[in-house]
C-alpha cells in the first residue's frame, strides 16, 4: 500500500470516527433535553393546578427528594407531620439515614411538603410506608 493511500485511510477512519462521535453526543444532548421537557412539564402541569396548590400552600413534590425521578403516590413515609413521596420503596432507607438534609433540599428549592392526613389510623400495610 502506498504512502498516500495510508494517508487517506487513516484520515477516513478519523473522520468516520469523529462523526461517529458527534453523532453520539447530539443524540444524548438531544435525549436528556427530551427527558428534561417531559419532567419539566408533568410538573408545570402539578404545580399550576390550584386544588394541589391550596392543599400545600405552595409548590407540591412531584420528585423524589433522593433520585430525583417522578414520585409514585403509593411510596411515602410521614415525617415530623410532613408526607414525603419516592419514586421507589428502595429511597425510604437513603432518607431515613439523612431525613433533615433532603427536607433541607426540598424545602430549600421552593417544595412545600403535604401536612399528614389527619383521621383514622390506616391498618398496617395500608399506610403506603
Amino acid at each position: 500500500m502506498s504512502q498516500h493511500a495510508k494517508h487517506s485511510s487513516r484520515l477516513t477512519v478519523r473522520l468516520l470516527l469523529g462523526s461517529a462521535a458527534l453523532v453520539l453526543i447530539l443524540v444524548g444532548d438531544g435525549m436528556a433535553l427530551d427527558c428534561q421537557a417531559k419532567n419539566g412539564a408533568a410538573e408545570a402541569i402539578s404545580t399550576s393546578n390550584p386544588q394541589v396548590q391550596a392543599q400545600t400552600g405552595g409548590v407540591p413534590q412531584t420528585l423524589c427528594p433522593v433520585t430525583g425521578d417522578r414520585i409514585d403516590r403509593s411510596q411515602y413515609t410521614d415525617y415530623q407531620g410532613k408526607r414525603v413521596y419516592f419514586c421507589c420503596a428502595a429511597c425510604k432507607k437513603p432518607f431515613a439515614e439523612n431525613s433533615e438534609k433532603y427536607i433541607r433540599e426540598m424545602e430549600s428549592s421552593g417544595v412545600v411538603l403535604e401536612k399528614v392526613p389527619s383521621g383514622p389510623v390506616p391498618a398496617p400495610g395500608q399506610s403506603g410506608q
